[in-house]
């Protein structure tokens, strides 16, 4: 080609054709690869001879070029770009069909390596996110975008706007707005990255996970796949201590292609899973391998591996014992610092059933299950409600005892024993507890049969048949040393 005002004629050509976009996008890297032979001020010079409004796609790719220069500054081209975006929207807020979707991907690409390579992943965050939403079908469909921005949040250690488009669920992956597996693959990794930094295990190991049910991702052998196989082997350690597992075929692949490459991550997760604890060899194995860890950017998986393995141990403690002598269970712990036992009770308390508490009083470290010592928001307010029906009742009942003491014949007859006042005292006083009878077990209040006394509610299972929760008793089974 002589100048790049000859390759713009040719990108309008193939716009020209009977399948434009299908030309643009099959031939962009060429386009792109072509144009980037001419300095920065001939494409600016190509790029003014078109028309933006009515041919998009070509200015489009001219961008695509101009990223690859380093004459054109980011500043300027986030500009540029954002600049087209804006001339080409819909009424509703979505990307005009005249700005081919695809193209505006191999752009946003191409401005990605950019700002990875110079070092401003921040700077371009709020386009690649206003992007994401220009070209989604619905807030539930994943596209090509994704991964570029998890990958730019990551780079900027900037996450919290990842993690707000993490929360949405992805349910709609279209072949139209995701058409590279490479790149579906990079979502579900970037993205169990972001969570498993943040100790979301369980959202990221389900996010791993998701890339051994992609057909043909696993065996493609993708490097990715083999990184990702890696965290697959950590957070199935650290989301509980369980996972959903892959499927048999993946499993047996992946253990028979990748044993050299892994080997470290198997070795942990092996003397994770043994019966004997013994945190020494756990720890062993972690120094010995140190080096390929914090190569693979895991060593911070691993450090909660080995802090979850002593948890781990101290649940089964819990699940057994009311309480324990303060040094016998750091001894069975094998640490010697209140502090760590401390920092192990909270992880206890956010990963499982159980709480504890170090009583340095007595020297005892105390278990409880969690039902046991907290009500639930909804307990709260049904107890709430009791009272107000219990204080209904006992004004109803001073309202009764008032009646009568005012009215002196009464007393009178009822002092004398006449017959049937006293069968009408109970008459009067049934009548005005009746009200609150329905709410203290015998009846179908808040308080009655269909909530705490025999029926469904909060505290059916434990209701002593007046309305009133039963105090909460021991668990049978467990022992103290």
């Amino acid at each position: 080609m002589q100048s790049a005002e000859d390759v713009v004629s040719l990108l309008l050509k193939a716009e020209q054709g009977a399948k434009p976009h299908e030309e643009l996008r099959g031939h962009f890297a060429e386009f792109v690869q072509q144009l980037r032979k001419f300095p920065v001020n001939e494409l600016n010079n190509a790029m003014q001879r078109v028309d933006a409004r009515h041919h998009p796609s070509p200015v489009a790719v001219v961008l695509a070029a101009k990223t690859g220069l380093g004459q054109a500054s980011v500043d300027s081209l986030l500009l540029q770009i954002r600049h087209l975006l804006e001339q080409h929207l819909t009424a509703q807020g979505k990307l005009a069909p005249a700005l081919d979707s695809h193209v505006v991907c191999l752009l946003m690409k191409q401005l990605a390596e950019r700002l990875l390579r110079d070092n401003a992943a921040y700077a371009g965050l709020d386009l690649f996110l206003a992007v994401i939403k220009l070209i989604q079908d619905n807030p539930h469909q994943l596209t090509e975008i994704h991964p570029l921005f998890l990958q730019l949040s990551l780079a900027s250690n900037s996450v919290k706007s990842a993690l707000e488009l993490l929360e949405t669920e992805i349910n709609d992956i279209s072949s139209q707005k995701m058409s590279d597996v490479q790149s579906c693959v990079a979502y579900f990794y970037s993205a169990a990255q972001i969570l498993s930094a943040n100790n979301f295990f369980i959202s990221a190991l389900r996010n791993i996970q998701t890339i051994f049910y992609m057909p043909g991702a696993a065996t493609a052998m993708h490097a990715t796949v083999t990184e990702a196989y890696k965290k697959y082997l950590l957070l199935v350690l650290l989301a509980k201590y369980r996972g959903t597992g892959l499927p048999k075929t993946v499993a047996n692949y992946m253990e028979n292609h990748t044993k050299k490459a892994v080997a470290a991550y198997q070795a942990l997760h092996d003397a994770f899973l043994a019966d004997t604890f013994d945190p020494v060899a756990l720890q062993n194995i972690a120094h010995q391998h140190a080096a390929v860890f914090n190569q693979d950017g895991n060593m911070g998986l691993v450090q909660q591996c080995l802090k979850r393995y002593r948890v781990k141990e101290l649940i089964k403690h819990a699940g057994v014992f009311e309480n324990m002598e303060l040094q016998v269970l750091m001894h069975k712990l094998q640490i010697t610092q209140p502090e760590l036992l401390e920092s192990f009770l909270l992880d206890m308390y956010t990963y499982s059933d159980f709480l504890g508490r170090i009583d340095m009083g007595r020297k005892i470290v105390v278990f409880r299950k969690k039902a046991l010592v907290m009500l639930p928001e909804q307990a709260f307010e049904s107890l709430q409600t009791s009272l107000s029906h219990v204080q209904s009742v006992m004004d109803a009942a001073s309202s009764v005892e008032k009646d009568i003491i005012l009215n002196t014949d009464y007393l009178r007859k009822m002092v004398q024993g006449e017959p049937g006042m006293r069968d009408e005292w109970g008459s009067m006083f049934g009548m005005e507890m009746g009200m609150g009878m329905g709410s203290l077990g015998m009846g179908m209040g808040p308080m009655g049969m269909g909530s705490y006394g025999m029926g469904l509610g909060p505290y059916a299972s434990s209701g002593n048949g007046y309305g009133f929760p039963s105090p909460p008793s021991t668990r049978s089974g467990r022992r103290s040393p």
